[in-house]
C-alpha cells in the first residue's frame, strides 16, 4: 500500500512539474495565466503541497446559468471555460485511472496473500497427515515387536517345560534303573549266599564222611588186633 502512495504521488509531482513546465512557471507563481489554466495549474500544484494562486479562491459567487444573459459571456471566456473543463476533464479521468490501478494493485496484492495462506495451509496439512502416518507406523512396528516378543516368551516357555518334562522323565528312568540293577545285586547275593551255604553244607558232609571213614579205620584197626590174640592165645599151647 505504500508503494502505491508513493507512486501516487510522484506521479502527481510529475504531472504539477509538466504543468509548470508547460505554462511557464513565473506567469503561473504570479497568477497571470488564464484563469481556467492557472485554476487547473493551481489545483495540481495543491495537490503536491505547493500553494499558487487560484482563481477559484476569490469571494464564491453562485449564478444560474439560465440567469445569465449570453451577452455576458464572450467568446473568449467561452473558451477559457472549454479549455477549463477539458483538462480538469483529462486530469480527473488520470485520477480515476490511477486510483483504478492502485485498487486493483490492492487487489492483486491481496489475492496473492490469499494465495500464499492457502498454499501455507496445505503445506501444514500435508505435514500433519505425513507426521500422522509416521506415528501409524511407528504404532504398528511397536505392535509387531510386542506380539515377537510374546511369541518368543512363549516359546521359552515351551522349551523349558519340554526340558523339564525330558528331565523328570530321564531321572525316572535312572531310578528305574537303579532299582533294577539293586534288585539284581540282591538275588545275585542271594544266590551267592544260596551256594555258599550249599557249598558250606557239602564241606560238612565232606567232614562226616571223613569222620564215617575215620571210624572205620579205626574199626579196621581193632579187628586187626584182636587177631593178634588169638595169635597169643597159640602161645598158651606152648
Amino acid at each position: 500500500m505504500f508503494s502505491l502512495i508513493t507512486t501516487s504521488l510522484i506521479g502527481k509531482i510529475l504531472a504539477g512539474s509538466i504543468a509548470l513546465a508547460a505554462t511557464g512557471g513565473t506567469l503561473a507563481v504570479t497568477g497571470n495565466l488564464p484563469p481556467a489554466a492557472q485554476s487547473v495549474v493551481a489545483n495540481v500544484a495543491d495537490n503536491i503541497g505547493i500553494n499558487l494562486p487560484n482563481p477559484e479562491d476569490a469571494d464564491e459567487i453562485t449564478i444560474d446559468a439560465e440567469d445569465l444573459d449570453e451577452s455576458h459571456v464572450d467568446e473568449a471566456d467561452e473558451a477559457d471555460v472549454a479549455d477549463e473543463v477539458d483538462v480538469a476533464d483529462e486530469v480527473e479521468g488520470v485520477d480515476e485511472t490511477v486510483a483504478t490501478d492502485e485498487g486493483d494493485e490492492a487487489d492483486d496484492s491481496s489475492d496473492e496473500a490469499d494465495d500464499a495462506s492457502d498454499e501455507a495451509d496445505d503445506s501444514s496439512d500435508e505435514a500433519d497427515d505425513a507426521s500422522d502416518e509416521a506415528d501409524d507406523s511407528s504404532d504398528e512396528a511397536d505392535d509387531a515387536s510386542d506380539e515377537g516378543d510374546d511369541a518368543s516368551d512363549e516359546a521359552d516357555d515351551a522349551s523349558d517345560d519340554a526340558s523339564d518334562e525330558a528331565d523328570d522323565a530321564s531321572d525316572e528312568a535312572s531310578d528305574s534303573s537303579d532299582d533294577a540293577s539293586d534288585q539284581a545285586d540282591d538275588a545275585s547275593d542271594e544266590a551267592s549266599d544260596s551256594s555258599d551255604d550249599a557249598s558250606d553244607e557239602g564241606d560238612e558232609s565232606d567232614e562226616a564222611g571223613d569222620s564215617g571213614d575215620d571210624a572205620s579205620d579205626e574199626g579196621d584197626t581193632g579187628g586187626t588186633v584182636g587177631t593178634g590174640g588169638t595169635v597169643g592165645t597159640g602161645g598158651t599151647g606152648d
